[in-house]
C-alpha cells in the first residue's frame, strides 16, 4: 500500500465463539462519515467476536482496537427523560419489541455529555448504575430513578438490554 493511503473500504468479520462459523461483509469508506452495518442471521444464544479490517490498495489490515464481543439482543427504545432535579433524573424506555426473548433486566449507562464524537463509546468518567430488573410485562414501559448525579454537569444516558442466554449486555444499547 502506498504510504499515507486511505482505506477504500472496511471488511467486518463476525465469528461465532461457539461454532467458529464466520461471516464477512464489506463496507464502503466515505471520509469523515460514520460507518454503519447491520449484521443479520445472528443467533440470540450465541456470542460473537467482531473484527474490523481496513482495505487499502487491495490489502487488508486490522484497524486499531477493533475487536468487540457481542451478543444479539433487542434494543430498548424511546428512551426519554421524565423528571430531573439537581442530583437525580427519572428516565423511561420501552422494552425491546422483537422475536427475541424479552430481557430480564437492563443496565443504565451514564457518561458526561458530548464526550464521544460517534455512537456510544466509553469515555472517562463513564460509569454504570445498578442493573434494573424488568418491571411488569415485557412490553410495558420501564423506568428508573438515577440518584447521585453531580450538580451542574450535563450527562447522557443509555439503556442496555441483557441477553439471558449469554449473560451479556448489548454493547451500545
Amino acid at each position: 500500500a502506498a504510504e499515507g493511503a486511505s482505506a477504500t473500504q472496511y471488511r467486518v468479520v463476525a465469528i461465532n465463539q461457539g461454532s467458529g462459523a464466520r461471516s464477512e461483509q464489506m463496507v464502503s469508506h466515505v471520509r469523515e462519515t460514520p460507518h454503519n452495518l447491520t449484521l443479520a442471521n445472528m443467533s440470540y444464544a450465541s456470542v460473537y467476536r467482531l473484527q474490523v479490517f481496513a482495505v487499502v490498495d487491495g490489502y487488508s489490515e486490522e484497524t486499531g482496537s477493533n475487536q468487540v464481543v457481542v451478543s444479539p439482543t433487542g434494543r430498548a427504545t424511546t428512551t426519554r427523560l421524565c423528571y430531573f432535579d439537581r442530583t437525580q433524573a427519572n428516565i423511561q424506555w420501552e422494552a425491546p419489541v422483537s422475536s427475541l426473548p424479552a430481557p430480564s433486566r437492563f443496565r443504565i449507562s451514564i457518561r458526561p455529555s458530548g464526550c464521544a464524537t460517534y455512537s456510544w463509546q466509553p469515555c472517562s468518567f463513564d460509569r454504570f448504575s445498578q442493573d434494573v430488573m424488568l418491571q411488569g410485562a415485557s412490553t410495558s414501559t420501564q423506568a428508573f430513578l438515577v440518584n447521585g448525579l453531580a450538580q451542574g454537569r450535563a450527562v447522557e444516558f443509555r439503556v442496555h438490554s441483557y441477553n439471558d442466554a449469554t449473560g451479556l449486555f448489548d454493547p451500545v444499547g
